[in-house]
């Protein structure tokens, strides 16, 4: 009986050996209200609240988000971090445009006024 007691034994220290580590746990969300400040480059540019400079990768900010545009960006902070001066978010709660930027500048129209007759 001792025998096989020993036996039985090996395969529980074989499964606990086996056990990996508890995942690490998800990383924090974070949600920025800020305004758009630049959509050119690598970098998209949201200037939160705060003062702090946030960036988004190309593509991630709707159409109707052009500079001066109020946004919402949830999302985690990525590992990445190829945008320096400014902290990348990976914006996996998406993006909302709260309030679009004001019309565009109207254009004043010439109008010749040519030598009068």
């Amino acid at each position: 009986m001792k025998r096989y007691a020993l036996l039985l034994l090996l395969p529980a220290f074989g499964v606990a050996a086996c056990q990996s580590d508890p995942p690490p746990p998800p990383p924090q969300t974070t949600e920025v209200i800020g305004v758009v400040q630049d959509v050119s480059g690598a970098c998209h540019v949201i200037v939160a609240e705060s003062g702090a400079s946030f960036a988004v990768r190309p593509g991630v900010l709707p159409p109707n988000a052009l500079p001066g545009a109020r946004v919402r960006v949830v999302g985690v902070i990525d590992p990445a971090q190829s945008c320096p001066g400014r902290t990348l978010l990976r914006a996996d709660g998406g993006v909302t445009v709260i309030a679009e930027a004001g019309p565009p500048p109207r254009r004043m129209v010439r109008r010749d006024m040519g030598v009068p007759k």
